[in-house]
């Protein structure tokens, strides 16, 4: 039987969920994993704002929950929950920054401040960090930006790390296949090096 903070979710799976507000207070508990149930009900209930507010959490562990909670929302105002994970891919745990690069391709939400910060988490000391960065700008291709995200990802490609050079190796097939005319400038930056 599973034990800690995921027992806690599947018991409370199993009853009526109660009220955002409920939920809420719960995200004052002195305790750590009571606070990620919160969350994890409050993402269930769509309750964007409850899910924000743990994105400023003490905690890094209930912060990088808050992230893994807001990558599938798709309610309203995702623009919002945009700008918030695009800061927190600076945030000082590198758990955190990786989950929140995570979410921000998860979301879609195509906008310059989520690939700003993307390109930016490219940049990461921790490569974890790199490589989810490298497949969020995969997932959001397809914008007047692209030409930057193919200059980053050709970048990415020669890196030492494995995992970092495969994601972005892979993004890169994506974005060269949904945006052919990038591809000249691909020839011409891998014939630079």
């Amino acid at each position: 039987a599973p034990q800690g903070p995921r027992a806690n979710v599947a018991q409370a799976s199993s009853v009526q969920l109660g009220t955002p507000q409920t939920w809420r207070a719960a995200l004052r508990s002195p305790n750590w994993q009571r606070r990620i149930l919160a969350i994890e009900a409050l993402a269930r209930l769509g309750d964007l704002d409850g899910m924000l507010a743990a994105t400023r959490d003490r905690h890094p562990v209930v912060r990088r929950s808050a992230c893994e909670a807001l990558g599938p929302y798709h309610g309203r105002d995702k623009a919002r929950a945009t700008v918030v994970l695009a800061s927190l891919v600076h945030d000082s745990d590198r758990g955190v920054r990786e989950a929140a690069a995570l979410a921000l391709g998860w979301m879609r939400v195509r906008s310059a401040r989520a690939i700003q910060a993307l390109l930016e988490a490219s940049h990461d000391g921790f490569a974890r960090v790199r490589t989810q960065a490298a497949i969020s700008l995969g997932e959001l291709r397809g914008t007047s930006l692209d030409r930057a995200i193919v200059a980053r990802l050709s970048e990415l490609v020669r890196e030492s790390n494995v995992f970092v050079r495969d994601a972005a190796t892979q993004s890169l097939a994506w974005t060269l296949r949904d945006a052919p005319s990038s591809a000249r400038q691909l020839v011409l930056l891998l014939r630079a090096t």
